[in-house]
């Protein structure tokens, strides 16, 4: 109803018709309404009628654990507080012990209670008073122990320090900090007000009683109590209109709780007077009549009978000057933060916070309308020493219009001058990013010079920003920037720092500025293209980082945006740009498990570059992109049909060797000539990859490969890509002459790649890749040295490559990738100690020792991925693999036994 119903019919529905319980209830509401404490003393805290029937009155208990009971401290209407003192010869420590009391312990109530327990359990805060523990007493009511606050209400420590308002504003500062800090672990108190604020002698005020405190985490919601209970027991002068009505409560709802505090703090005195305490009174006061303002109160303070702690300001002219104090800035911050609409409040208590910073710093503060006159008078207030200097000046200059004037030409000299000082600068750094960047870029060991060419160019371009942030073209470019120092820090598709966390950083600066720019711009083309470029670079590093959902949802966006420009510009480019993000989309949806969809994205990719082929036949780029398609659809066809995929990187082949016989001597046309032989060599018979079985034919492929990468390598030997190349068809090689059990020739071409990647490395060692690419190195010379029963050196190979993987994991903690190594280095260990466990050679005695190794590593190995599991950041494993490692575990554990006994 719009209207309360009477009181009488409140009463008829209470008591059920009852004329005994009916004349007891309007006996108790008669003693409650005069009551001081109407509402914010619960009703069954006035009459023993409340508790059950024969409920005892609970002696004061002796003891909590280690703490002995000194005496009662506090009481309210669902809890007792006892000061206790430790005293089990531990520490001495004086503590608040908070008890539920007997005929309190209704589930609700414990429920609530031991709500208010987790909340603080989680908050760790100079000016919260802190949980130390908890527990349930031998009858079973729960309690906990929290520090001992030995201070005063923070109104009364105001003025028995008569503090000025200056004063009264830090004090009040710290208190914003405790519950900004409570709203950031998802924790509104509802019942801020001075009785639950004490301030220590040192000065130090401490929140307390999250009785009726709200989680708005929806996962730990159901850890407290209802609504309506905490509107029950709330404190109407203090309450929100929205607790009052029973509406819902959010962080705005203690940004109106503070404005109180802060209104009584200010005057002495409560903004709302209630009289009667009655439901209608308290709805009608708190949601439909304004308070005074600060200033009008604090003008009569003193004078009338109302006030409830005044501030002690004896004199009329102490007065004026505490009202002029609080008059325009203040009166307008505690209003705003009192508003009956919480949308009209601050928007969250550090903005509250910060408008009061503003205001002790002379600042122009958002409460008040931002007019000129406004502003202009913060600054004089500000600056009063340089105004008046400045209007001294300006009376020397009345006369000197003329030099004004010349003064204003030799100003236009400078504009022009610095304009073209910006336009300098501006090609310099453009020079630094698309002209030094891009030449350097392929050589050996450039990774560092790459990043401080791009970072000069940033600085210069951030520089230039500050400076003219409405320069459209100028923020291009800056994002441009942002990509290419992303691409350095840690994109896999370039030769990187393997700064995971920087490079993302760095491409969501880059997003953001697009975005921004696009939104002011909508239809522009360009933008559109370059936000969908955005979002295939956050896609690369989201899936090195295993966040491979958030990375489909990224690619997804480029794939998408890059269709609406096909629709309107059907132009060679856009779809060129479409079929590249299709690919990047088919490798994460593979990469993921969902081999169906990634199949469909890169043959979707295949028939835009058929098509685009077939209309440009002499266009090298689209040349190259239909072979890369042909190259992704068979890496999908390798595990379902090998034959299938042999078809389908020997038309890539026939691409690469007629793109080739165009350019002989181009060194890209070679080396894609040189991987779709590597991609053939691994179809026919390399027994790492679902093959044909068909060795010979492969170790041919692998030696066509291994020509031109020798080539390549020779011609460009500060070509760090070239050498790498080399050392990959190496390991190529070693996989085929493993299988035919060339175990010799198998090392010797193994260590021939470490030996290269072990050069590259040295003379690179901050690329990432190079590291983690020599690790493998290490591990296959491991492999071939096991097969050779040189399991001594084979262990050190091993554990080399395991420190090299470890390297990468500490620089960086986030790359899912390199912790998923290190995940299988450490359950390769495992398996090497096993066998050793189990060699007939192995003596007895120490045959123990290799199951506890072998133990071990597998231990260390089902950890990695578990937590990568519960992560969702799991990459190239599954449930079978974690099952693979527990039976590993099973059988290391029996054997184990079995020695030991």
């Amino acid at each position: 109803d719009t209207e309360p119903p009477e009181r009488a019919n409140y009463l008829d529905i209470a008591c059920a018709g009852e004329p005994s319980l009916r004349a007891e209830v309007e006996s108790l509401l008669a003693a409650y309404e005069q009551s001081e404490d109407f509402l914010e003393t619960p009703a069954f805290k006035l009459s023993s009628c409340w508790l059950p029937e024969g409920t005892p009155e609970s002696p004061i208990p002796e003891r909590f654990g280690p703490y002995r009971v000194v005496r009662e401290i506090g009481e309210g209407g669902m809890s007792t507080v006892y000061l206790a003192e430790r005293d089990d010869e531990q520490y001495r420590k004086q503590v608040a012990v908070k008890l539920i009391k007997r005929g309190m312990d209704t589930d609700d109530l414990i429920r609530r209670f031991r709500s208010e327990r987790q909340i603080l359990a989680g908050l760790v805060h100079p000016n919260i008073a802190r949980l130390l523990e908890g527990g349930n007493t031998e009858a079973g009511l729960p309690y906990f122990v929290m520090d001992y606050v030995d201070g005063i209400a923070i109104n009364d420590y105001c003025e028995r320090h008569n503090l000025s308002i200056h004063e009264r504003l830090e004090l009040f500062l710290s208190v914003c900090s405790a519950v900004h800090y409570a709203h950031q672990n998802l924790v509104v108190h509802r019942d801020i007000k001075p009785g639950n604020i004490l301030v220590t002698e040192e000065g130090v005020p401490k929140l307390l009683d999250f009785g009726i405190a709200k989680l708005l985490d929806p996962e730990q919601a159901d850890l407290v109590a209802p609504t309506r209970t905490a509107v029950r027991l709330m404190t109407p002068e203090y309450a929100s209109p929205e607790q009052v009505k029973g509406e819902t409560i959010t962080t705005t709802s203690d940004v109106y709780l503070l404005g109180v505090l802060l209104y009584e703090l200010l005057t002495g005195q409560r903004p709302y007077r209630l009289k009667t305490r009655l439901p209608q009174e308290i709805l009608q006061v708190i949601c439909e009549e304004s308070p005074e303002r600060p200033s009008t109160v604090v003008r009569r303070t003193g004078t009338t009978p109302e006030t409830t702690g005044s501030i002690a300001l004896p004199s009329q002219g102490q007065r004026d000057r505490w009202r002029r104090a609080l008059a325009g800035d203040l009166d307008n911050i505690v209003l705003k933060a009192m508003q009956k609409e919480p949308k009209r409040r601050y928007a969250s208590v550090e903005q509250f916070a910060e408008d009061i910073r503003r205001h002790l710093s002379g600042r122009p503060v958002i409460a008040r309308t931002d007019t000129f006159s406004y502003r202009s008078s913060k600054f004089i207030e500000r600056n009063k020493g340089a105004v008046i200097a400045a209007g001294l000046v300006a009376l020397t200059l009345v006369g000197g219009i003329i030099a004004t004037t010349r003064e204003a030409r030799i100003a236009d000299l400078e504009r022009a001058r610095a304009e073209r000082r910006f336009n300098d600068v501006r090609k310099l750094a453009n020079a630094y990013l698309f002209e030094l960047h891009d030449a350097i870029e392929p050589l050996q060991g450039s990774i560092k010079a790459r990043q401080l060419l791009v970072e000069r160019a940033l600085e210069y371009l951030g520089s230039l920003a500050k400076e003219s942030d409405n320069n459209r073209p100028l923020q291009r470019e800056l994002a441009t920037a942002y990509q290419k120092v992303g691409d350095i820090q840690g994109n896999p598709y370039f030769a990187n720092l393997g700064d995971m966390a920087g490079a993302l950083k760095s491409y969501q600066q880059a997003l953001a500025i697009r975005t921004k720019l696009l939104s002011e711009e909508p239809q522009s083309l360009e933008l559109r293209r370059d936000l969908a470029t955005s979002h295939d670079r956050l896609g690369n590093v989201l899936v090195q980082a295993g966040e491979t959902a958030e990375a489909r949802e990224s690619y997804q966006k480029a794939v998408e945006i890059r269709r609406q420009l096909l629709r309107q510009q059907p132009e060679l480019k856009m779809h060129f740009e479409l079929a590249t993000s299709l690919n990047y989309l088919g490798n994460v949806q593979s990469e993921t498990g969902d081999r169906e969809a990634a199949l469909k994205s890169h043959r979707t990719a295949l028939a835009i570059s058929q098509a685009l082929a077939a209309e440009n036949p002499d266009d090298t780029e689209i040349q190259r992109l239909l072979r890369i398609s042909y190259n992704k659809v068979g890496l999908l066809l390798r595990e379902r049909d090998a034959k299938l995929a042999l078809e389908s990187y020997q038309r890539g082949l026939e691409i690469a060797l007629k793109q080739l016989a165009k350019s002989p001597l181009d060194p890209r046309a070679q080396r894609d000539l040189m991987i779709t032989y590597q991609y053939v060599g691994d179809v026919l018979g390399n027994p790492n990859f679902p093959n044909l079985g068909a060795t010979t034919a492969a170790l041919n492929s692998y030696y066509k490969t291994l020509g031109i990468a020798q080539k390549l390598a020779t011609t460009n030997r500060e070509n760090i890509q070239a050498q790498r190349d080399l050392a990959n068809i190496h390991e190529r090689l070693g996989d085929i002459h493993m299988k035919k059990g060339s175990i010799v020739t198998a090392l010797k071409n193994y260590r021939q790649g470490l030996s290269i990647r072990s050069s590259i490395s040295i003379a690179d060692k901050s690329n990432a890749e190079v590291r983690r690419e020599l690790a493998t190195s290490y591990e296959e010379v491991g492999d071939a040295l096991l097969k050779s029963k040189a399991l001594v050196p084979a262990l050190e190979s091993y554990h080399k490559g395991l420190n090299l993987r470890e390297a990468l994991l500490t620089d960086d903690p986030f790359n899912a990738r390199v912790r998923s190594d290190v995940a299988t280095s450490y359950s390769t260990l495992g398996g090497i100690h096993m066998s050793l466990a189990l060699d007939p050679r192995t003596q007895p005695v120490n045959r123990l020792k290799q199951w506890l190794k072998a133990r071990s590593w597998y231990q260390r190995s089902l950890a990695v991925w578990s937590a990568m599991q519960a992560r969702g950041t799991s990459i190239g494993t599954d449930a079978s693999e974690l099952e693979k490692l527990k039976r590993a575990l099973a059988r290391c554990d029996a054997a184990i036994k079995k020695l030991q006994n």
